[in-house]
């Protein structure tokens, strides 16, 4: 795929470039977090190894990227005589695509505020003891752009960003209080009843399933309604 000064060679479990070792360099970075953000994999990027042979890569504008979600699955059985409603989890294939307009997209906006938004909101998929730290700070660092909570939910709004998610977020990562999670930004206070999110049964655990999956809702809301906000801005 052809980019300003780059051109990425996609592999099954690598990326590789080439291109201008100064212009071109500074943008792989960047372009990996927002491939990792969009397909949910985890790649490494390189120069070419010594002898590859790069003619053999099609030229392409759209990169499919396969991948497994995890879905939940509800069943009703009988129990006893009893019909009852039981909850598992099942794999389904899904393919996403990256085109290279979205890419030209990206780094046409690209800024200190969404290079920090995307390499914190990652840093705590990888770290999930340290999710909620994270996504905050990811959030925070577009929050910081406006100037303020109530400008940047006003700025947002349009793209995606809905206030009530926002403040339910901020309220889990902030409790120290009502009912504070292990993962969240703060001690609690000495008398709080703290609750530990296990991780090994998220799927399972309601409440910490439903933490955990709304702050991430939120984080990549807010990641990508500011960069539909920076594409809408006139230039």
């Amino acid at each position: 795929m052809e980019l300003p000064q780059l051109t990425l060679y996609f592999d099954l479990d690598r990326i590789t470039f080439i291109g201008d070792p100064h212009r071109g360099a500074r943008a792989v970075n960047p372009l990996l977090y927002f491939i990792q953000f969009r397909t949910f994999l985890r790649y490494n990027i390189f120069w070419p190894p010594a002898g590859s042979d790069l003619a053999k890569y099609p030229a392409t504008d759209r990169v499919p990227f396969t991948l497994e979600r995890i879905v939940p699955v509800e069943t009703v059985e009988t129990l006893s005589g009893k019909q009852v409603k039981l909850l598992h989890h099942e794999s389904k294939g899904e393919t996403v695509h990256i085109s290279q307009g979205e890419l030209l997209d990206f780094l046409s906006v690209l800024n200190p505020a969404l290079y920090y938004a995307l390499g914190f909101y990652l840093r705590g998929c990888e770290n999930p003891s340290y999710l909620l730290v994270e996504y905050y700070k990811a959030v925070e660092a577009i929050r910081h752009v406006f100037g303020g909570e109530a400008p940047f939910l006003d700025a947002l709004k349009p793209f995606g960003v809905v206030r009530d998610e926002y403040k339910t977020f901020a309220r889990n990562s902030n409790d120290v209080e009502m009912a504070p999670l292990d993962i969240g930004r703060h001690a609690p206070k000495p008398d709080a009843e703290l609750y530990a999110v296990d991780l090994r049964r998220m799927l399972v655990q309601p409440r910490s399933r439903d933490v955990i999956e709304q702050a991430t809702r939120l984080c990549r809301a807010v990641v990508d309604g500011y960069m539909r906000y920076l594409l809408a801005q006139p230039r």
